[in-house]
Order: C-alpha cells, then structure tokens, then sequence
C-alpha cells in the first residue's frame, strides 16, 4: 500500500484499521468496506471512470507517505521508541544514545 501510494498511483484499499491509519481515513485511497466484493468493484469503477478523483487521490498518497513515513521520520521514531525503553542511554558506559 505504501509503495503504490508513494509511486503516485490511485489506490483501492479495504477500509481494515491498518489502511485507514496509512491512508488518513482514506484521504490517500478509496476505502471500501472490507470482504465486499461489490464495493471493491464500485471503487475500481470509480477510479476509472473519475480520472479528477483518481489524480487527487494518487497526490495526496504521495504527500501522506512522505509526511507521515518518510525514512527520517520513521529512524526518529523508532529511535525515540528504543531511547524510551533504555536500550540507549547516554548514562550507561557500556550503552549509547543512538539519536539525540
């Protein structure tokens, strides 16, 4: 999902957690309702017929994915996670703050 958003393509996307969260509710893809056959082929529809919407969509995934998942912001987080736990402290000698 987030390699299609980033590559600027419209996506079709089930509405499960997980894509609502990459796609900021839906804001960088068209969510349909999840095991629903027929709303996964109204979106397809709709993203063929509405080349308008389909453009819009593939700018905002490619915004979303560079704001929220861009590779700094994801070594950050993932730094301050690890920080958070001790793994790195800067008052232990044996271990090392890996970002500040």
């Amino acid at each position: 999902l987030c390699e299609m958003m980033a590559a600027g393509l419209a996506v079709v996307s089930s509405d499960i957690p997980a894509n609502k969260f990459v796609t900021d509710g839906g804001k960088g893809a068209l969510l349909f309702k999840h095991n629903s056959v027929v709303d996964l082929y109204r979106g397809m529809c709709k993203l063929l017929e509405d080349k308008e919407y389909s453009y819009g969509l593939s700018i905002e995934g490619q915004k979303i994915i560079r704001e929220k998942f861009s590779a700094t912001r994801m070594f950050k987080l993932h730094t301050d996670l690890y920080n958070t736990f001790g793994v790195f402290t800067s008052g232990n000698s044996d271990k090392k703050q890996i970002a500040p």
